[in-house]
């Protein structure tokens, strides 16, 4: 019994990875999908003050904050090695709770409210500048992966 379950184990980790590297290749063009008005291409890409405000006034950062234990664990499940890794992944989970109940109350103001300061705001947009909000919580806490510890 206990060889079934390592190998179900052994597979499920194998399986993970492989999404993993799927998410990796469909993410490639990474660069390409920030919206200027939001993020500022410098290395690493950074949020513009809109973002920051679009993040307050939808209640983005309040969300993180109040899942922030369970996102970064999470995260940490992932064992990265490298802080692009975390970045991707961070947009990815984000979107994730947007397909469930977790940040309906998100998506509701999104409905109501599509554009802030004449810019749109999507779920799309929302999962990116939350993805990079929740980076940076992660990675101030793993120095060891920006090289700067």
């Amino acid at each position: 019994m206990e060889q079934k379950v390592d190998e179900i184990l052994r597979i499920v980790k194998d399986l993970q990875g492989k999404v993993d590297e799927m998410w990796s290749a469909n993410n490639m063009d990474d660069y390409k999908k920030y919206p200027p008005m939001y993020t500022i291409s410098k290395s690493p890409i950074q949020l513009t003050s809109l973002a920051k405000a679009v993040l307050q006034n939808y209640n983005g950062i309040e969300k993180i904050e109040s899942q922030k234990v369970e996102l970064l664990s999470e995260i940490e499940k992932r064992n990265f090695k490298s802080p692009l890794d975390v970045q991707s992944y961070c947009e990815k989970l984000v979107l994730s709770k947007f397909n469930s109940d977790d940040f309906l109350e998100i998506k509701n103001k999104i409905y109501h409210n599509p554009t802030f300061e004449s810019q749109p705001v999507s779920v799309k947009t929302m999962s990116i500048i939350m993805g990079l909000y929740l980076r940076d919580l992660y990675l101030s806490k793993h120095l060891e992966l920006l090289g700067e510890n």
